[in-house]
């Protein structure tokens, strides 16, 4: 069975209510939507072959400047305080850690204000 870091970050993101129903990909995303986009940017298999690192890169695109930045930070406190210990899709995380924090990077091509967080993900299969 293959785990899908990005799948299981995607599946237990979404069990919080308060962040944009639009999380994942960008896939039917309309402009102006509040969107939670989460992607991988690497990793690779440590100590001794017993557990994966993925690095998730998570960004939040929303009309509002002081919306965007609050959810990309409460994003964060769900990644780094609720996630080690859970089991989402195939992966059991075993531990969170903050590559970066949310800094802004806004939309050139759609405008909208952008705050984009890096956290690496150690889990194992499930």
């Amino acid at each position: 069975m293959i785990v899908d870091p990005v799948d299981s970050v995607v599946i237990f993101l979404r069990t919080f209510p308060d962040l944009p129903k639009a999380v994942g990909d960008l896939n039917a995303r309309n402009v102006g939507d509040p969107t939670l986009y989460v992607f991988s940017t690497g990793g690779f298999r440590m100590l001794r072959e017993s557990m994966d690192r993925t690095d998730i890169k998570y960004e939040v695109y929303h009309q509002d400047r002081e919306t965007a930045v609050a959810l990309a930070f409460e994003v964060r406190e769900h990644l780094l305080s609720s996630l080690p210990g859970v089991v989402a899709g195939n992966a059991y995380v075993l531990d969170v850690g903050e590559v970066n924090q949310p800094y802004y990077d806004p939309d050139p091509t759609s405008r909208e204000h952008v705050y984009c967080g890096e956290i690496a993900l150690f889990y194992v299969q499930n």
